[in-house]
C-alpha cells in the first residue's frame, strides 16, 4: 500500500511539474522575441565616431560621485 501511494504522490509531482515547464519554454519564447542581445560592439552615430577618449570620458563621468546630489554615490 505505502509502494502505492509513493507512486501516486511521485505522479502527481511530476504532473505539476510539466505545465511549469512548458509555461518557462513559453516564456523564454516570449522574451526572445521581445528583447534583443546585447551588441558586441559600441554603435556609432554618424557624424560622432567612436573614439578611446570618449569612451575614458564617458567611464570617468558615469562611476564620478562628485555628479550626485550626496557625493556618495556615481
Amino acid at each position: 500500500m505505502k509502494t502505492i501511494q509513493k507512486v501516486a504522490s511521485v505522479a502527481i509531482a511530476i504532473a505539476a511539474i510539466l505545465p511549469a515547464a512548458a509555461n518557462a519554454d513559453q516564456l523564454m519564447t516570449d522574451a526572445k522575441a521581445m528583447y534583443k542581445s546585447i551588441p558586441t560592439s559600441i554603435p556609432e552615430v554618424k557624424g560622432n565616431t567612436v573614439t578611446r577618449g570618449k569612451i575614458d570620458l564617458g567611464r570617468m563621468l558615469f562611476f564620478d560621485p562628485r555628479l550626485s546630489a550626496s557625493h556618495l554615490i556615481s
